[in-house]
């Protein structure tokens, strides 16, 4: 069987096993959408942070790491350090570990995550929309302030944690075979850019235009994983029991 035709059904079996899972993924972005477009701006987060508590403190405090920098780069060594659930691979054979990790799911991780950020920078530094803190400048001080957060001025549109997250967790979510996975991922990127507005670090337009960002990334990123990188590389479960 040809490469070309190899990446074509590969394809299309990734597009007809998550097509429930992505109908679901564009209601929640246009609900995202809808809402913000609907609500007059600062609305949501207004109505949101009534219901601020310490125990909603520490959830969405946990949540946003899914879309923090050094976190997701911990994920993508992370992958490449337990790729092959190879029970003879012990830790004094970090060298073996090293030599047959699961170096190209790893790298296209971080590629989409650093992609992604650096796609999202644009029209932060084009816009330099204020954040919560800027907007609401001496009233804010008035709001509930959740712990364990070091509010920013600038550049609020679109949330680059947000588009991180999304980018990220639907990629995985896309490439996992467990339907119970796809969800719980979809779920985390949800809460993670939920986190942004309730820390209040953003509004909520800027939470469903990094959501729109992350999740066109990772559906880009899935396409030229399943059309360039997987039909050329050694099948995942063959190389898992080597």
């Amino acid at each position: 069987m040809g490469s070309r035709r190899l990446a074509q059904i590969t394809l299309e079996y990734s597009t007809k096993k998550n097509k429930a899972f992505l109908i679901v993924l564009v209601v929640i972005l246009t609900c995202f959408v809808g809402i913000s477009l609907m609500l007059e701006k600062g609305a949501f987060l207004l109505a949101f942070n009534e219901y601020q508590s310490l125990t909603l403190d520490v959830f969405f405090n946990g949540m946003t790491l899914f879309g923090n920098g050094v976190f997701l780069i911990f994920i993508c060594l992370l992958i490449y350090l337990y790729p092959l659930r190879d029970q003879s691979l012990r830790v004094g054979k970090f060298t073996e570990i090293l030599k047959r990790g699961n170096w190209k799911l790893a790298l296209t991780s971080l590629v989409l995550y650093i992609g992604s950020g650096l796609l999202i920078q644009i029209p932060k530094r084009i816009l330099k929309w204020p954040r919560p803190k800027k907007f609401y400048d001496d009233t804010f001080t008035e709001l509930n302030l959740p712990i364990w957060t070091k509010f920013s001025s600038q550049n609020s549109f679109p949330s680059g944690h947000t588009t991180s997250a999304f980018a990220m967790l639907i990629f995985f979510a896309l490439l996992s075979k467990r339907e119970t996975q796809k969800y719980v991922f979809l779920a985390l990127a949800v809460f993670a850019g939920i986190s942004r507005v309730y820390l209040l670090e953003h509004f909520l337009m800027d939470v469903a235009a990094g959501a729109f960002g992350g999740s066109l990334c990772a559906v880009i990123c899935n396409f030229i994983w399943q059309r360039k990188i997987t039909p050329k590389s050694v099948d995942i479960k063959k190389e898992a029991v080597l």
